[in-house]
């Protein structure tokens, strides 16, 4: 029965390990059948990093954010300009130079002066009011871009730190203690005190915990690249004080 059970999971591992390749494949932007070598085995990178200096990085690394704030500095500029044009008055100094060869008067010059008064012309209150509004409109869609970035990376770290926590447990505790079990069970069978029933029992519960400990390791990889994408930028390198650790 327990042979059976396995080679009924090995239809469904195959389909799992296909549809991985194509993915993986696809993320590359390869051919989705093109070949892949035989998978490494995976080490945790412990990259300790604190959340808020993950949430500094977001306004010059994350896209939008970044967007957003430019956006706002040109609408200042805009509203600047505006405000300058509205009440400061634009002077214009002109001279011109005739030449009449076949006049009594040969040469002529003349000067020009020209001046506007910017404050009795409604138009550019209009123009100031249309500035603001476009500077507040800017200011709330920067927030909101920040806002959402700041939660993905609340959300992420969160993740990352229950999975890093698991992922201790896991490999520290639950996958030592199923190994002296499974151990124990076939001592106990090699010298007769035990029966078959109990011994694969033993394996079963094993073989769970290690495949229970590859998925953690693997919550853990993509809990952290989750927060790497939420920051926008390679935490290992952007955060100075970011310490890699192995287990």
């Amino acid at each position: 029965m327990d042979l059976s059970r396995l080679h009924n999971d090995v239809g469904d591992i195959l389909q799992q390990v296909e549809s991985s390749k194509a993915l993986l494949n696809t993320l590359m932007a390869r051919p989705t059948a093109a070949a892949l070598g035989p998978p490494s085995e995976i080490a945790p990178a412990l990259v300790l990093v604190d959340a808020a200096q993950v949430e500094e990085l977001i306004q010059k690394s994350r896209p939008e954010v970044a967007s957003a704030k430019l956006g706002i500095e040109r609408s200042q500029a805009a509203l600047d300009a505006a405000r300058t044009e509205a009440r400061l008055p634009n002077i214009m100094v002109g001279a011109d130079y005739w030449y009449q060869p076949t006049s009594a008067v040969q040469h002529a010059y003349a000067a020009m002066v020209s001046i506007n008064l910017p404050w009795l012309n409604a138009r550019h209150g209009d123009e100031v009011r249309e500035a603001e509004h476009a500077l507040a409109a800017d200011v709330r869609a920067f927030e909101s871009a920040r806002n959402a970035a700041l939660y993905e990376v609340r959300d992420a770290f969160a993740r990352l730190t229950a999975a890093r926590q698991s992922f201790r447990i896991m490999n520290g505790e639950l996958l030592p203690q199923a190994r002296q079990s499974f151990e124990a069970a076939q001592a106990a069978f090699s010298a007769g005190k035990g029966d078959a029933l109990g011994l694969l029992d033993s394996a079963r519960s094993y073989l769970q915990v290690r495949l229970e400990h590859v998925r953690a390791l693997t919550r853990l990889g993509s809990s952290f690249g989750d927060l790497e994408r939420a920051a926008g930028a390679d935490l290992a390198k952007a955060v100075p004080a970011a310490e890699e650790k192995h287990q």
